[in-house]
């Protein structure tokens, strides 16, 4: 008796286009591996993660998603090991299924895809309004101040250092302003030309006399960072 069998498809299979600014999965597996490790994912998160990261590279090219891996992964960082939560409670919170998820919408969001164009769900991070505690929003401005100020991070200890007593500052501004006064009054532009710590001087300046016009007493949290920035480079 001869065997029979049916095809599976019945036309030609369709193969999902990768961009030609992907590059190959051993090259930028080392930097998604060194990512995970760097937001303190547990074993199961990290491939998780880094399977999400890779699918981004090959829909959106690697440039556009490494640029927003510095300040994604300060703020998840510091969120961790401040608030003591794993990135899989943070995502739940936010009500992402899982970390992959998680970090995907907010690299997407970070870098501007199109609604149309993302392999994530949108973002739903947002503030909550009035909350004395800490949270994660508080984490995710204050990296990216650092992120556009510094630029390139030398010292990672010093930027989650930076990170987390700046989310300080921003909690205790956001429980005297409301969220919209808070955002405008931390608002960052690029650092000019002349260098980060120039830059760090004029935002300083900025939001210090944001204080005086807004007639509120400056946070400790704000004098506490001033003193590291001191000891570790300039203010």
């Amino acid at each position: 008796m001869t065997a029979t069998w049916t095809p599976i498809f019945d036309g030609p299979v369709v193969l999902e286009p990768v961009s030609s600014a992907a590059r190959r999965r051993d090259v930028r597996k080392d930097d998604y591996e060194a990512f995970a490790a760097a937001i303190h994912a547990t074993a199961s998160e990290a491939h998780d993660v880094r399977d999400m990261l890779e699918l981004l590279e090959c829909t959106h090219g690697a440039t556009a998603i490494k640029k927003s891996l510095q300040m994604v992964s300060l703020a998840l960082a510091s969120a961790v090991i401040v608030l003591k939560r794993s990135l899989t409670a943070l995502a739940l919170q936010w009500d992402y299924a899982n970390a992959a998820l998680f970090v995907g919408a907010l690299v997407e969001t970070e870098v501007q895809i199109e609604p149309s164009k993302r392999r994530a769900p949108n973002s739903a991070v947002a503030p909550r309004m009035g909350s004395p505690n800490l949270d994660f929003e508080d984490f995710l401005l204050s990296a990216r101040i650092i992120a556009a100020i510094e630029g390139q991070v030398l010292s990672r200890q010093h930027a989650l250092q930076q990170t987390w007593h700046l989310a300080d500052v921003i909690c205790a501004c956001r429980q005297q302003l409301g969220q919209d006064k808070t955002l405008a009054l931390f608002k960052t532009t690029a650092p000019p030309t002349t260098g980060h710590e120039t830059a760090w001087l004029c935002y300083v300046s900025n939001v210090e006399r944001g204080f005086l016009t807004l007639g509120i007493e400056t946070p400790i949290a704000w004098r506490l960072l001033k003193a590291m920035q001191h000891n570790h480079t300039f203010l």
